[in-house]
């Protein structure tokens, strides 16, 4: 869980000592950090699934299609990909 976190943090192709460290001091309102962690905070699946789209979408530069597509870099059908991403409210900018 640590790790996934520090994944979606990251801006660039590196993990730093500083997304592996979190105090629950912006977890989203209504969530509250897992007892005994201070590490983890817990995030709706779908949250987790829309940043990761969203990442996704950045690195390839909006494209969805293609080998070099954000769909082909998660390991979707483009028309999956863009299901999930109405279904998530997620638009291309």
């Amino acid at each position: 869980n640590t790790v996934e976190r520090a994944v979606l943090l990251c801006r660039d192709d590196r993990i730093k000592v500083s997304h592996l460290h979190h105090s629950g001091k912006d977890a989203s309102p209504g969530q509250k950090p897992v007892p005994g962690s201070a590490v983890f905070t817990p995030l709706k699946l779908n949250d987790v699934i829309r940043k990761h789209i969203e990442r996704t979408l950045e690195l390839t530069g909006g494209k969805i299609y293609g080998p070099d597509g954000a769909a082909a870099v998660l390991g979707l059908k483009p028309s999956t990909l863009q299901s999930r991403m109405k279904k998530l409210g997620i638009e291309r900018g």
